[in-house]
């Protein structure tokens, strides 16, 4: 993305906590209809970004009956500059934290807190592991974080740490 996100974060909540200048939320069905207006244009705007499966509408029924999450990144002027997607994928063995859609501003400014946020938030759902879905610029991304490339997914092992 070449651009800012176009809106400032209007609700409230309550922010993960990571360490930094940015801040990031777990958003879930009760707040989405306070941002849908800011977010579908987004995702309209960068096709590219999601799961060719998927339908606006898909994404956002999917969102509302919390098949999947929203996690927002922000500035500390709360202006947003990360979205994605989050759904839990259960197997036999393992419980994966998956990010199949992302997309933001500036990724270079807050790619450290952006790991631990997502760590953080697999570590709270009780996730074993970390798995984003993506094009091949996340690779170079995410790989210093822990991650390694499986194809074009980039997996890493859940941080055991105490979180408080």
């Amino acid at each position: 993305m070449d651009r800012e996100l176009s809106f400032r974060l209007s609700f409230q909540g309550s922010a993960l906590p990571v360490e930094g200048s940015h801040k990031f939320f777990f958003v879930d069905s009760s707040s989405l209809d306070n941002i849908w207006e800011f977010i579908e244009p987004i995702f309209i705007s960068e096709p590219e970004t999601w799961n060719l499966g998927q339908t606006l509408e898909s994404i956002y029924d999917g969102l509302k009956q919390d098949a999947f999450f929203l996690l927002l990144g922000t500035d500390w002027k709360d202006w947003v500059k990360f979205l994605a997607i989050v759904a839990i994928e259960k197997y036999p063995a393992q419980k994966f934290l998956h990010i199949p859609v992302a997309t933001g501003f500036d990724f270079g400014s807050y790619v450290t807190e952006l790991a631990d946020a997502v760590d953080y938030l697999a570590y709270r759902l009780d996730c074993d592991s970390k798995l984003i879905s993506g094009r091949g610029g996340w690779e170079r991304i995410l790989l210093p974080h822990g991650y390694q490339r499986e194809s074009v997914r980039l997996i890493s092992q859940v941080e055991r740490r105490s979180y408080h």
